[in-house]
């Protein structure tokens, strides 16, 4: 079973994502905010990552930034979400997978991680 990390500090995107994505066949993993997320992403490396950029501690920006500079998780696919749809464009310089804006289409997103990871 394909394993995706969600991170994000929203708890209602989580539980969404977490219970939308489980029953499309995915193993969840959580975080609340890019360190933990960077943390797990390390002790059991996930098949993709799911992120939002507006986050406290370590946002998006930063985190991209980690996962990039280590070579053990740097070449996970990632997808960022995010409010700021204008930050589209320079996500997708950074080798982003897929950029969704909020509100995003759930059956998109979902479509997205199965394409991604051929499932």
């Amino acid at each position: 079973m394909k394993k995706v990390l969600v991170i994000d500090d929203d708890p209602v995107i989580v539980a969404l994502l977490e219970k939308r994505l489980q029953s499309a066949g995915f193993q969840i993993m959580v975080a609340s905010n890019g360190a933990t997320g960077m943390e797990r992403m390390c002790a059991e490396p996930p098949d993709l990552v799911i992120f939002d950029v507006m986050m406290p501690g370590l946002d998006g920006y930063s985190f991209l930034s980690e996962v990039r500079s280590n070579e053990q998780v740097r070449d996970i696919p990632m997808i960022v979400i995010t409010g700021r749809g204008e930050l589209g464009d320079l996500f997708r310089t950074e080798s982003v997978a897929a950029f969704f804006q909020k509100p995003f289409n759930m059956d998109d997103l979902v479509g997205e991680v199965r394409a991604i990871l051929g499932n």
